[in-house]
This record gives C-alpha cells, structure tokens and sequence, in this order.
C-alpha cells in the first residue's frame, strides 16, 4: 500500500558516495542508523532481453550472462520516525535512480550487503562496508535489537490488522497487545501535541518533527477514520 509507514528501508541507489553523505549528513537528525556500500563488481546471472512496448520478452539481448552491472550503492537506513518509502526516496536528489523497499529483518539485509549469505555471488570484504556504529549492526546479527518493540507500536499507529499483527510478532503480541495500544495512543497525542502547540511562524519541519509522524485516527482493523482522538480500544475476541 502507497501509504505505508516504516522506520527500516533498503535502497539501491545509483548516485555518488558524495550525494550518499550528504543525504546522511543532511538529515541526521531523522536517521538513527545507516550503513552502505559500493557494489561495483556485481555481474548478470542470467541474459536479459528487451521488452516491447506491452512487457513481451524480444530476442533482443540487452545484458550477457557473466556482463558486470552498472555500479551501485546498497543502504540501510533505519529512521527515527516511521515514513513512506515516497518520503524516504525524496530525501535523495533527482538526477539518478533510488529504489528501496520497507524491510522487517535488517540482520539478513546488512549479511547481503557483502554477499556474506550469497556465496554465488561476488564476495566483497567486510571493511567495504561504511556504518554509523559497527557495534549496533553487530549486535543486529545476535539479536541485540529494540526494534521489534518500535515496529510493533508504528504497525499499531498505521492500522495494521490484528491477524497481521499476530502473524508478525507471535504470542508475546497477542498476551500484551493492551499495552503496546495503550503506549501507541500516548506516543500519538504526544506526536501530535508536538505540532499542535508550535508557536506562530514555526513549522513541523523547523523543530524536526517530520510530517510522516502525524497520523490519522483509524480504527486498527477497519481502517474507518474516527472523529474523536481517543480511540475505544478493540476488543480481540472479536475478530477470532
């Protein structure tokens, strides 16, 4: 869905290291953790041929197996605030192209960055790889992570559905779902507050509260929008 919020993206983006940085430095304060790296030695496993104008394969061959590709950049980025991946790729200038999607497990997605769980593909060394903070990624790889918790109270706030929500984060979701609801309410009016009572001439984007953050009230499983802020809590038996 277009709309669809999250704090954990990779991109593959064809600019420069240089407009990588400065897309890093130029929004720092929305980014808690990135990481990236050059993938300039990757090669076409299979021959790829044109297509015509309705999406039917030519005989036209475009890319040979064993071609090396165009150069590019893998990255991680997670965010403070949840946003779409629209915002996310607006954050990098027009000129190339930057695809990305919402990722879930960063262990897997930071181990693909170097190939390290692709032992087809070419092999490039760790010290290839440029981090904000090695210790944070490393402890990604053994668990060490408090980003299940974010992503739970971020689903809750976007209106994801309770059988989605189980599917997702298991038994511990189901047992203490009262909670997570009653966090993401507070986390929201304090979210909204935030722009609500900016003084006169002063903007969302002036104090770093990115617009991604403000939500609407949405019952979690419907989707409906609700009038009133407060938001009568879901009883779960009701959708078993």
């Amino acid at each position: 869905m277009a709309d669809f919020r999250c704090r954990n993206y990779g991109l593959i983006t064809y600019h420069s290291e240089e407009t990588i940085k400065t897309v890093l430095q130029t929004y720092a304060g929305r980014i808690r953790h990135f990481a990236y790296i050059l993938h300039d030695k990757d090669t076409y496993e299979h021959d790829v041929y044109e297509k015509d104008k309705n999406g039917n394969t030519t005989d036209k061959i475009l890319h040979k197996k064993g071609e090396t590709k165009e150069k590019h950049y893998h990255l991680l980025l997670s965010m403070n605030n949840a946003m779409t991946l629209t915002a996310i790729r607006a954050l990098f200038p027009i000129g190339a192209n930057t695809l990305g999607q919402a990722i879930r497990d960063k262990a897997d997605c930071f181990n693909y960055l170097n190939h390290k769980d692709a032992p087809d593909k070419y092999q490039y060394p760790d010290k290839a790889i440029i981090c904000d903070d090695f210790d944070y990624w490393k402890g990604i790889q053994s668990g060490e992570s408090d980003d299940r918790t974010l992503n739970i109270i971020d689903d809750i706030i976007s209106g994801v559905g309770f059988r989605e929500l189980a599917k997702r984060y298991g038994r511990d979701l189901v047992i203490n779902y009262q909670k997570y609801w009653s966090f993401a309410k507070n986390v929201k009016r304090t979210e909204c507050a935030k722009v609500e009572n900016l003084p006169a001439g002063m903007t969302a984007e002036n104090v770093n509260v990115h617009q991604e953050t403000i939500f609407e009230n949405v019952h979690p499983e419907t989707g409906e929008i609700l009038a009133d802020f407060e938001i009568k809590s879901p009883n779960p038996d009701d959708y078993s």
